[in-house]
């Protein structure tokens, strides 16, 4: 329900836990922008409101902004839209690391004319990595890609499908285990982090319990509670095969493979709890949607 409401309103939300956050937007409703166009097609482009994201998480600042590029999209329809870009400035510790860098809808999903670039939003930090998640749809439609894209320090970027599913609550659940397995297979790619290293990852999405008999043992015992032994793995293999289900708000299942010549997948079983709840406000009335977090991983 909630990955719904932030794709059908078109809202970039950061995280509740970010500080400094300001988001500002010029319009609240749709622009029309006049172009020289045969009268026989239209002589009316649409586009999105411009956006801007302005927060600090940990130790970068980001400064995002959201705004119609060149690019028409189906230009011969009765509804031709123009595509966006987000230029992103970002600072670490105080240095600067780019300004105003243009990222396209090709960037995330490698072309262009087809999909529109519709949000950009901060997901998570770490000492090493910037996780920015967008969200790439064609026009008027709920055909979209959910990307997670990395801005990894002294490295080039990495760029990951997330899954979208819409609808229940099993969908929410599927969703947030797919930003926890790509952020966290991620972090043990760049940097094989300990346990401490990734406390603000697990109380992010993993249930209290969990986290207190990780933080227990730290060194590396998320090999063994989370990845239940597995050893050996490729984790950009396991990122590009990672397949998330889910048959009921109490159980999901994981599977990757963990080399490039393995055939077979593993899997592992993740029960399911719900931790609060967030109110949607729907006119005069509210509703309440429950948060899953993730208890336990046992191999399947």
């Amino acid at each position: 329900m909630k990955h719904l409401l932030s794709i059908g309103l078109m809202l970039v939300l950061v995280e509740c836990s970010t500080r400094n956050a300001t988001t500002a937007t010029k319009s609240d409703s749709e622009r029309l922008l006049k172009t020289d166009r045969p009268a026989a097609v239209s002589n009316t482009i649409y586009s999105s409101p411009e956006s801007v994201t302005d927060t600090t998480m940990g130790a970068w600042h980001i400064h995002l902004r959201v705004a119609p590029n060149e690019l028409v999209i189906d230009p011969k329809s009765d509804y031709p839209v123009r595509d966006n870009s987000a230029f992103l400035t970002l600072y670490k510790d105080g240095l600067l690391l780019c300004k105003n860098k243009e990222l396209r809808t090709k960037t995330f999903v490698g072309k262009e004319g087809e999909f529109q670039l519709q949000g950009v939003a901060p997901l998570f930090t770490t000492d090493n990595t910037l996780y920015l998640q967008t969200w790439d749809c064609i026009p008027e439609t709920d055909d979209c890609w959910n990307m997670l894209y990395c801005y990894n320090l002294g490295r080039k970027p990495d760029l990951y499908v997330l899954t979208m599913e819409m609808g229940d609550e099993e969908c929410d659940i599927i969703n947030d285990l797919s930003e926890f397995m790509t952020l966290y297979l991620h972090q043990k790619k760049v940097a094989q982090p300990t346990v401490g290293q990734l406390k603000p990852l697990f109380k992010r999405y993993l249930r209290p319990s969990l986290v207190s008999r990780l933080l227990a043992s730290d060194g590396h015992a998320d090999d063994e509670l989370i990845l239940q032994g597995l050893s050996s793995i490729d984790y950009e293999t396991a990122l590009q095969s990672l397949e998330i289900d889910c048959d009921s708000t109490k159980t999901a299942t994981v599977k990757f493979k963990t080399t490039k010549h393995r055939r077979d997948t593993v899997g592992l079983t993740v029960r399911c709890e719900i931790q609060d709840s967030t109110a949607y406000q729907f006119g005069d009335k509210t509703e309440y949607y429950p948060n899953y977090r993730f208890a336990e991983f046992k191999r399947k």
